[in-house]
């Protein structure tokens, strides 16, 4: 009788074990929601004012099967900014604009400065007022998905009047939610998908991080 006592018990606790263990249905996908939109503009306004530096490798993979390397270096530590990419230079400083390419020929970058045309304030305001026509209102161009860790998916919706060349025909982008920096990034274009990885970063932004080429000539 114990016996078989005691083998009820063991029974009723292996039962009981497999039901606590039991897995239930996957949570569900998340959605495109306005939530998920705000956040993103949020988040992207933080990039926009954030000091931080990255290297990053931007990797292109064609239709036609090619697969395109580039290292990118880019700082900004408002409104000072740089950003270099093959043998071509785009920077900031203050309240002048410089722009650097090395010409057939040329062995060194040369270097040509303006005016800006807006105030590091202004030129964020207009990129995130571009952003918020694009993923907020009744009918979004692009629907905005929060899939976790500081990542939103971008998934176009219907034709696009003007569309800023970072969102393509639709993107993901990670976002480092302490420094603003972009961890990583996927942007779907016409015969192509560009993805980029930052293999390092840090913040805030360091004066050599800002630094233009030692060997470039102004004009």
């Amino acid at each position: 009788m114990w016996t078989a006592a005691l083998g009820a018990v063991v029974g009723l606790a292996t039962v009981a074990v497999m039901i606590a263990v039991e897995p239930g249905p996957p949570p569900p996908p998340p959605r495109p929601s306005s939530a998920a939109a705000a956040g993103f503009l949020q988040a992207w306004r933080a990039h926009l004012l954030s000091s931080w530096s990255v290297d990053q490798v931007l990797e292109r993979a064609t239709t036609a099967g090619a697969t395109l390397r580039t290292s990118i270096h880019e700082a900004q530590r408002p409104p000072d900014r740089v950003r270099t990419g093959g043998a071509a230079v785009d920077a900031r400083r203050g309240s002048t604009v410089i722009a650097c390419a090395i010409p057939p020929g040329a062995a060194h970058p040369v270097c040509r400065t303006g005016p800006a045309a807006q105030t590091w304030t202004q030129e964020v305001d207009a990129e995130i007022a571009l952003l918020a026509r694009l993923v907020s209102g009744a009918r979004p161009v692009f629907a905005v998905t929060d899939v976790g860790r500081g990542c939103y998916d971008l998934t176009l919706q219907r034709p696009p009047n003007v569309v800023p060349v970072s969102l393509g025909r639709g993107s993901e982008y990670c976002l480092d939610p302490a420094t603003g920096a972009v961890l990583r990034s996927r942007v779907q274009r016409i015969g192509a998908v560009d993805t980029v990885t930052t293999t390092e970063q840090h913040a805030p932004a360091r004066d050599v991080d800002l630094a233009l080429p030692a060997d470039a000539v102004f004009r």
